[in-house]
């Protein structure tokens, strides 16, 4: 009875380690680099070291030995140790079965083990490099008693290496070392250049990181938004419950924006907590011309948000988000008037109570005398003070100089906080 031999056709080199022991066999290149290596491979007999053991899903962990390997023959002795009976039957194996180590595909390709005791391949895992690099900056930085030099180092690595710029943990280690030990926004601004900052700002909250960065960007008159409109991320960072990162963006930019993907995107979150609430019946408002997609998109926005559960942070996004555009605020019975086939009485009550209380709407009924129980079931105008305030922010944002306009024209505290979505 044949005993079935458990050892792959492929064999993955997923140590640095394991790649120079291999390098000669691998990559032909290097057996240029000393050409005196091979005169050594004659003492490889005697030169047992420890074994290297490789830790593999499938099969099951492997002993290799420490031997130098100078031959694709040597490589296959190593790496399949079965093949000793091959050499002791004095067998030979087809072409078929085995072909050059050195034409190697791409490990991309790759996506199936055989049993075997023959050995087709050798390649590296398609990230070993990346993985090792990112490995070693991320010590360096943590250990490096010259941080900030440091940072400024890795930038220049980051700008040549594409992968890099969506390494959140470098990103993240590096921010943290400025915003701890740098003053010069010119360092920050060259940093800021050289990771994928879109990506981050709406995939991190890091409400304290993203402040420090926008203040040094205006300090040294840096656009880190290029052509983009950054009104828009206001909006994608509360759809993705980043609500620390939206409103820290309202303090530099005057108000969201509306957008079509935006609204497609807050229908599909409350899709998924919500079944019954199907993308037809939420937008079923705009299909009967009760609202426009605008009103329904800020409608929807509360909704999600109070499905997601409120939070301090969710309840600060929504109130400051608001402050800062002039839209009416929304009335109960609009809100019924939308929703009251696929929302009960009770939810629909628990959602108004939440939201006004949350935009603080009796802020309105200071500019209003004899307010009564009607009017606060219908659709309320914003005061002239809201009108002002959401003119004189656009203003300043148009040319580029929020938040540091607001001292800049010199009005008492209070008028200053007010501009500042802070009442």
């Amino acid at each position: 009875m044949l005993m079935e031999l458990q050892y792959p056709s492929y064999i993955d080199l997923d140590k640095a380690e394991n790649i120079v022991k291999y390098s000669f066999v691998v990559h032909k290149s290097v057996t240029s680099l000393d050409l005196s290596v091979c005169e050594y491979s004659v003492f490889k007999g005697k030169r047992q070291g420890h074994p290297l053991r490789i830790d593999k899903t499938y099969p099951p962990l492997i002993d290799w030995s420490n031997n130098f390997i100078s031959t694709e023959e040597d490589c296959r002795k190593s790496l399949t140790e079965e093949r000793q009976l091959l050499y002791a039957h004095h067998l030979d194996s087809s072409a078929r079965l085995e072909s050059s180590l050195r034409n190697v595909q791409s490990c991309q390709k790759r996506n199936f083990y055989s049993p075997s005791m023959f050995l087709s391949q050798v390649d590296t895992d398609y990230d070993l490099y990346e993985d090792n690099l990112s490995d070693m900056i991320l010590e360096t930085l943590k250990t490096t008693d010259q941080k900030v030099d440091c940072v400024r180092k890795v930038t220049k690595i980051m700008k040549k290496l594409d992968y890099l710029k969506d390494n959140f943990a470098i990103v993240f280690l590096c921010l943290e070392i400025l915003y701890e030990h740098c003053t010069d926004s010119n360092i920050v601004k060259d940093f800021l250049t050289a990771f994928n900052f879109k990506a981050w700002i709406v995939n991190i909250d890091r409400p304290k990181l993203l402040q420090f960065l926008l203040y040094h960007a205006n300090q040294a008159r840096y656009n880190v938004w290029g052509n983009d409109v950054p009104h828009k991320l206001i909006n994608r960072c509360v759809s993705n419950h980043l609500f620390g990162n939206s409103t820290i963006l309202l303090k530099y930019y005057d108000a969201p924006v509306f957008s079509e993907s935006m609204y497609k995107d807050v229908i599909h979150h409350i899709g998924k907590r919500r079944p019954s609430l199907s993308d037809d019946v939420l937008k079923h408002p705009v299909k009967e011309g009760w609202l426009s997609k605008e009103r329904n998109f800020l409608m929807l926005q509360i909704l999600d948000i109070f499905f997601h559960g409120p939070s301090p942070s969710s309840k600060l996004a929504l109130s400051r988000i608001w402050k800062s555009i002039p839209k009416a605020f929304i009335s109960q019975n609009e809100l019924s008037r939308a929703y009251n086939k696929v929302l009960s009485p009770t939810d629909i009550e628990e959602i108004y109570a939440f939201y006004s209380n949350t935009v603080e709407e009796e802020e309105i009924h200071k500019f209003c005398k004899n307010v009564t129980e009607e009017d606060t079931q219908s659709c309320k105008p914003r005061s002239l003070k809201q009108f002002c305030r959401t003119t004189i922010r656009k203003t300043l944002n148009d040319s580029k100089k929020l938040p540091q306009g607001i001292h800049q024209l010199c009005l008492p505290r209070q008028l200053q906080s007010f501009l500042r979505l802070e009442m």
